[in-house]
Order: C-alpha cells, then structure tokens, then sequence
C-alpha cells in the first residue's frame, strides 16, 4: 500500500529549518510548486507561467534591442543585407567570443539553429531561431506563415552555413520532414542534430533518426530544459545572467514566452490556445518552439 501524507505529519524529519529551506527552492508558501510538491494540489500549476516573469522582466530591460542589420537569403543560398529582411540579426558569426584567454587574439564561434515547421499556407507560423554556443545568447530569428517547407529548408541551410556550419534542430513530425529531406537530400547539409535514446541513466545516439521526434511541447525533453536554460535571475544576479542563463534579444520571442502556461493537465500550452483541445494546440507553432529547439543545439 503506498500512502501520500502532508509534510506536517512528520515534524521531526521535516524541521523548521528543513522546511524554510524547501520554501526557498520551491519560490515561498504562495508559489504553485510548493502548492503542487508540499500541499498536494494537483491542479496548482494549471494557468501558470511555464517561464519565470522575473526572469522575462529582467531580459526586457537588460537585453531586448532592434537587430544589427537585416538579411534575406539570394538566389545562390547567400545571405545579404536588406533593409527588410526577414532574418533579423544581432549576432555576427565573425563576431569573437567574450572573455577570450590571454593570447587568443581570435577565435571561431558556434552556433545551434533550431526550427519549428507550418505548413506556409498563411496558418501558424514557421521559425528558425539561433543561439551562439559561447554565451548562449541570440543570434538570429526568422519567423514565417507564408514559406512552404522545402523553402524553409533552403532558408535553414543557408543561415546555417552563414552562421560557421551551425548545428540545426529540426522537428521531424509532419512539415517537418520535408523540411529535413531538403536539407538532407537537395542542399546536401550534414549537420543536422539527431534524436538521441533517453533512459534515466544516458543518453545514446540513434543513428539516421534526424530531427526531433516528440512532441512540439515534450515537457521532460524540450520545454523543461529550455526552462533551466532561462535561469532566474534578480537584480543582484545580472552579473552572472550572461554567463550562465540564455539571453533574448527578440521582443517577439520574449513576448511568445511570456503568453506560455500550464494547462490543467500541467502541459505547457500558449494561454491564448488554453481552451482548444490538445490536438487543435498542436497546429499552433511559434518562435518558443523554435528557440527551445536551438538551445538544445547548443546544450547538444
């Protein structure tokens, strides 16, 4: 028989001081993970942010700016600057990364593209979005509802090669494998991230499965991660924020982030797509997904 008893039931093993200290981790006695964890309500994460506003906020003030330049992509799969491109660019791939050792005078940076595929049929949008390994700070967006996915593709391999031969996530699901047979098959680009075997101990690499197979919104595999990647940080953190959490440069993508919570079933959903039902949620496609995807290009 397996019973679940609230924390109080032991005071001995949950002492005062154990308990202030829970509080601390969990976000304070208010907070839906001490109400979900301690208090045992189920439905305490239902309608809350999946991604921390502090944090968000913090991002606002600090790192949200208009692009460097603007590119589009030319006939012959080279970037060039337009005054509207649809390629929104803050990060120069020549561009050398922070905090060099001594006698470095130059060096090669990394980057991690991650892309989430629509139809192009004026519905939900498809994005790619990047992030340089060295800082984990954004490099680029392009986002969308009018590129069919053999585009997107074409699209995708030239901001990559762009970007140093930049390590590209791709959903695999529906759109996605068009997407993927055009990078793989027409542009002839092998760096592609391939899924990975997950148990609780490793991680093993599943040779010819490329692209990402779950779900848009993998909890576990995809959002959580990007959620430990988006550390909190408050005022007296920011010193740290550029060399441990993500940096976002995109109004766009900040704003996306903020509309995601947790609907009741405790999946990340975005608040305004909270009442459709869950195969009607998976037709909406964003800028989140697309950075999610990158930032595990670069974490890979």
């Amino acid at each position: 028989v397996l019973l679940t008893v609230h924390y109080t039931a032991d005071p001995i093993g949950n002492s005062p001081e154990k308990i202030e200290m829970l509080q601390r981790r969990l976000g304070g006695r208010g907070s839906w993970k001490w109400r979900k964890e301690m208090e045992m309500d189920a439905n305490a994460q239902s309608g809350e942010s999946v991604f921390d506003p502090q944090w968000l906020d913090l991002q606002e003030r600090k790192h949200v700016r208009s692009p460097l330049k603007r590119m589009e992509v030319g006939g012959e799969g080279k970037l060039y600057e337009k005054s509207d491109g649809r390629i929104r660019i803050w990060i120069m791939p020549d561009q050398d990364p922070a905090g060099l050792p001594a006698g470095v005078e130059s060096a090669l940076m990394t980057f991690g593209v991650g892309m989430d595929v629509g139809a192009g049929t004026g519905q939900s949008d498809s994005s790619i979005e990047g992030f340089a390994v060295q800082g984990m700070e954004q490099a680029f967006e392009f986002n969308s509802n009018s590129v069919e996915p053999a585009q997107l593709g074409r699209i995708a391999v030239a901001i990559a090669r762009f970007y140093n031969d930049a390590l590209i996530c791709c959903v695999q699901k529906m759109h996605g494998l068009t997407a993927i047979r055009t990078m793989a098959d027409e542009c002839n680009y092998g760096h592609l991230w391939r899924n990975v075997q997950h148990d609780h101990f490793k991680e093993t690499a599943q040779g010819g499965r490329i692209g990402w197979v779950h779900g848009e919104n993998s909890q576990a595999l995809l959002m959580d991660n990007m959620g430990d990647a988006l550390q909190s940080a408050d005022e007296s953190a920011v010193d740290v924020l550029s060399s441990r959490g993500v940096i976002v440069h995109s109004q766009l993508l900040l704003e996306q982030l903020r509309q995601y919570v947790y609907d009741e079933s405790g999946r990340p959903t975005l608040s305004k797509n909270k009442i459709l039902n869950s195969a009607a949620r998976k037709q909406h496609g964003d800028c989140v997904v697309g950075a999610a995807l990158g930032i595990r290009a670069c974490m890979d």
